[in-house]
């Protein structure tokens, strides 16, 4: 699998900007407890991971798109919105770029319930 360094630093960068701006890219997991703190019952979560090769185009290209929305949005609360359009260009061609790649993507869902 071809390496995506610029992608991975883009990426180390919006965690390290978000988690600066107050942020936390590291939630999901941490939803359980405060929702336990806050007096819900019974509460549970569950983790999907969503993987996917190359050669799998509609589900690669999903996930793909899905990050670049996410990662490469203009948005106003976007810590990479100001990063040279450069180096945003060089990491959607190492995403976007051809050869055997794994690609992944995670949500939680938690629930419980509160009386």
């Amino acid at each position: 699998m071809p390496p995506c360094p610029t992608l991975e630093w883009l990426i180390n960068k919006w965690d390290k900007a978000s988690t600066l701006a107050g942020l936390d890219p590291f939630i999901g997991p941490k939803i359980p407890l405060a929702a336990l703190k806050v007096g819900f019952k019974q509460v549970q979560t569950k983790f999907f991971p969503v993987l996917a090769l190359s050669l799998d185009k509609k589900k690669y290209s999903a996930i793909s798109d899905n990050l670049k929305h996410f990662y490469f949005s203009f948005s106003p609360a976007n810590p990479l919105r100001t990063v040279e359009l450069s180096l945003q260009a060089q990491a959607l061609k190492e995403l976007d770029s051809d050869g055997d790649r794994l690609i992944m993507d995670s949500f939680f869902v938690t629930w419980g319930y509160k009386l």
